[in-house]
């Protein structure tokens, strides 16, 4: 649990697990959303996978991330309800 809240405890992780929490998507798709630079979005990705809050997959010259443990879509459901994200 601790693992998940440090991971909330940042906006760009926090708006990162909103955007992949609808589903599937690449870096780039990230990047854009998020409006910081990739290297940015790149590092908070490390620290989401190590944290075991998402799983990110390769195919071919893609990145593909996702959230890891589906109770954490409770959590961002009941954060978007709260706060009318």
């Amino acid at each position: 649990m601790a693992a998940s809240m440090q991971a909330l405890s940042h906006p760009i992780r926090l708006k990162t697990l909103l955007l992949i929490g609808k589903g599937e998507l690449t870096v780039t798709e990230i990047t854009g959303a998020v409006g910081t630079t990739q290297s940015n979005v790149s590092q908070h990705l490390r620290t989401l996978k190590f944290l075991g809050v998402i799983s990110v997959r390769q195919d071919h010259n893609k990145s593909y991330c996702s959230i890891e443990d589906p109770r954490l879509l409770l959590v961002l459901d009941r954060l978007r309800s709260m706060y009318q994200l």
